[in-house]
């Protein structure tokens, strides 16, 4: 399989997710088949737009960013759930339970069509310090780059750890 790239230098530091990986992916890569060119996903781009919402706080704008009948699950924590409405009211939960959540970035793995994410979930209970812990991220996407899933694992030692201190 070929590949044709455009690289484009990036201004300033690298700070998002998209830039982080960037310089080290295909993500402006055409894959060249048959005499034809077709665009791929830009995978980074998708996955920077998507914590970029998370980090919002605002479910409507995580939604916007999946399919109709995607699905999501906490391993350990829930079963899987799936639906606009469901995951509306599961990402306003994690809100709530995770007061001005944000986003460490470990790493961010890449595949054409979907990334992994090795994070920290951080939060900060009203009068209390900041604390975290440590979660792994499968997410996958359509054609049309939705997410029509997204997998969570946590380290469940750090997770109890974290809220006893809160």
């Amino acid at each position: 399989m070929k590949f044709i790239c455009i690289v484009m230098p990036l201004p300033g530091a690298l700070q998002t997710l998209g830039e982080l990986w960037g310089k080290l992916s295909r993500r402006n890569c055409m894959k060249k088949t048959r005499g034809s060119m077709s665009k791929k996903l830009n995978i980074a781009d998708i996955a920077d737009r998507y914590a970029a919402a998370w980090t919002s706080h605002n479910p409507e704008a995580i939604l916007a960013l999946h399919a109709p009948n995607s699905t999501f699950q906490a391993h350990g924590r829930s079963g899987e759930i799936t639906g606009h409405d469901a995951l509306r009211q599961e990402f306003a939960q994690v809100f709530e339970r995770y007061p001005d959540f944000g986003i460490v970035t470990h790493r961010l793995l890449l595949g054409d069509n979907h990334w992994t994410l090795d994070w920290t979930l951080t939060f900060q209970p009203p009068g209390q310090d900041r604390r975290g812990f440590r979660a792994l991220d499968v997410v996958e996407v359509d054609a049309n780059g939705y997410v029509t899933r997204k997998d969570t694992f946590f380290d469940y030692a750090q997770v109890k750890a974290a809220l006893k201190a809160a």
